[in-house]
């Protein structure tokens, strides 16, 4: 039976972050979604301290931990982890672990999508974020390439 959604996380270097995101995954769990933690290639821990640490503070049963041995970039991990599930769920999604985006949001987006019948991508926004002009300017042409792509 298909769960109606996956929440790709993935983790590179955020053992410090790992207590703070498992805690707010655990506090805005939602029934309908289940929750991947990518390991992908941290080298601040190995990966049975990740896991280790995952397991201290999360409370929930619908998560899962998805290992990718060497970092090959970010969206490696959620591509090869997307490969993985993908015929498992109806929605596939993914956010930041390092709480640029609550997890909250994850939950609010999936409600929205819910109650809408003609919707293409739900797109959010970064709190906090501490990039350059480079990825500024990025991520603004991107958001005029999926409005004109979209045709909205």
């Amino acid at each position: 039976m298909k769960r109606s959604i996956a929440c790709l996380i993935p983790c590179f270097n955020e053992s410090k972050n790992l207590e703070i995101l498992c805690k707010e995954i655990n506090n805005n769990n939602f029934k309908h979604i289940d929750w991947y933690i990518i390991n992908n290639g941290s080298i601040d821990v190995n990966s049975l301290e990740f896991q280790d640490i995952i397991k201290k503070y999360i409370t929930i049963k619908n998560f899962y931990i998805f290992n990718i041995k060497k970092n090959n970039g970010y969206g490696f991990g959620i591509k090869n982890c997307f490969k993985k599930i993908a015929k498992k769920y109806d929605l596939i999604c993914w956010t930041h672990a390092d709480g640029q985006t609550p997890i909250s949001d994850v939950v609010r987006a999936y409600k929205i999508y819910l109650t809408k019948t003609n919707i293409d991508l739900i797109k959010g926004i970064r709190i906090s974020r501490k990039d350059g002009i480079v990825a500024t300017i990025f991520t603004a042409v991107l958001n005029i390439f999926l409005t004109i792509l979209l045709n909205r």
